[in-house]
């Protein structure tokens, strides 16, 4: 005689399992992030260096501006960020008076053509809606890192974490 068995699949047997193809689906894409290097562009047209000078003595200030593309409000995002600033620090950043990397996320508005057709998107767009971090140097000596959302200060960011370059 034959026997067969079944088996009954209660409500709570398939929202286990949505809830797990949820979380593998939501996984992979932070798998793929933390393969792929953080995209971060000099933006030439709008980084500059100016000097001023006080009885006689030149004290020149330079200032970087970076986009950064598929940015992620992320600890990732800010390990990546962390590691662009201590490769790209100028090895005389004692020589400038005051030394600032300002950071834009890529956006619609925000975006290398933009700037490039128009710089002063950077001052009537961008500072409110896509600055995302300014890190100072003064004198060859770290001084701040302010991160921001939408336009205003937030509360520091203990991931990032910029040390004298001393």
């Amino acid at each position: 005689m034959k026997t067969k068995l079944f088996f009954k699949t209660s409500f709570s047997h398939y929202f286990i399992n949505f809830f797990c193809i949820i979380c593998i689906t939501l996984l992979f894409p932070s798998c793929e992030r933390k393969n792929k290097p953080l995209d971060i562009v000099e933006v030439k047209r709008l980084s500059i260096v100016e000097t001023m000078t006080i009885d006689g003595k030149n004290y020149p200030s330079k200032f970087q501006y970076y986009i950064i593309k598929d940015y992620s409000d992320d600890s990732l995002t800010a390990q990546g960020i962390r590691k662009f600033i201590s490769t790209q620090l100028p090895v005389d950043l004692k020589k400038y008076n005051q030394y600032g990397m300002i950071f834009y996320k890529e956006s619609a508005e925000t975006n290398i053509d933009n700037i490039n057709k128009n710089p002063r998107i950077i001052d009537r767009y961008s500072q409110n809606h896509d600055m995302v971090l300014y890190s100072e140097w003064n004198f060859g000596k770290f001084f701040i890192t302010r991160k921001y959302r939408n336009g205003k200060t937030i509360p520091s960011d203990p991931s990032i974490e910029v040390l004298d370059v001393e």
